[in-house]
């Protein structure tokens, strides 16, 4: 994050979750689950229309971001098609243009997730606690966003519901500092609907789309710049068998297990 407001957007469902798969293929190609590989970004999006506070960084868009991806290794030479990624920012203190990118970020299973704070500012590991709450956070907005896509083009609300998330994962991640949701061009009625979703995401008061065993993972790159992208998964397979998992979840059978919670908040 910057001290300047930034974007990010969204895409479909069904992209999202070839995305998905793609990434536990070639996390299948190691032999641990804790094994790095490589994405390239091609371009980001965002809307735009919600803003949060961060104490140190100032005033900043506060939404999910879809990126177009592709596979790669770690010098940047990309395979196969492209397909896209939804995750939430989870380095407070990155900046990222919107557009264009072509960056290489690696990503992890394991660890999941570090405080990006620096140490002047008391950065230290996430706790299972924290991880806990920033499992359920990513992966219901994850799941939520892909369900919602299944009926059109994401609503004001689907969106207000999704800022309302990050800036809630802001906040679980580091609550020592004062971060809170803007107005910004919101009326007042929008900005209270907006103040109420974050109050309920980061106080856990609503219905979580994840179950105990989903998890997220971690893409990050040198400068700063991480995003948790959700990993929702029936069970404990063996690495071997994630992406037919993923297949399988992101199947009919997903939409049933999740349809009653989508509109939960």
């Amino acid at each position: 994050m910057s001290s300047t407001v930034r974007s990010r957007g969204l895409s479909g469902w069904k992209r999202a979750a070839v995305g998905a798969v793609a990434l536990a293929a070639a996390a299948m190609a190691s032999t641990t689950a804790s094994a790095a590989t490589y994405v390239k970004l091609l371009s980001s999006s965002m809307n735009t229309q919600f803003q949060a506070y961060i104490q140190g960084v100032g005033n900043v868009y506060s939404n999910g971001m879809a990126f177009q991806v592709k596979d790669s290794d770690a010098l940047g030479n990309v395979t196969g098609p492209a397909y896209e990624l939804f995750g939430f920012c989870v380095d407070i203190y990155h900046s990222i243009s919107i557009g264009s990118l072509n960056l290489v970020y690696s990503s992890n299973q394991d660890p999941l997730i570090v405080n990006p704070l620096p140490t002047d500012f008391g950065g230290n590991p996430i706790s299972p606690t924290q991880l806990s709450a920033l499992t359920d956070l990513i992966d219901t907005g994850y799941i939520m966003r892909q369900q919602a896509l299944l009926n059109g083009p994401l609503t004001f609300d689907m969106h207000m519901r999704l800022a309302a998330i990050q800036a809630a994962i802001w906040k679980t991640e580091v609550p020592s500092r004062n971060i809170y949701v803007t107005q910004g061009s919101l009326t007042g009625s929008q900005f209270a609907t907006y103040q109420g979703y974050f109050n309920d995401y980061f106080n856990g008061n609503y219905t979580s789309l994840a179950d105990a065993n989903d998890r997220f993972y971690v893409i990050s790159n040198p400068n700063r710049q991480s995003f948790g992208i959700g990993w929702p998964i029936h069970g404990v397979p063996e690495p071997g068998t994630w992406a037919l998992m993923l297949i399988g979840f992101f199947g009919a059978g997903s939409a049933i297990r999740r349809r009653q919670a989508a509109e939960a908040a």
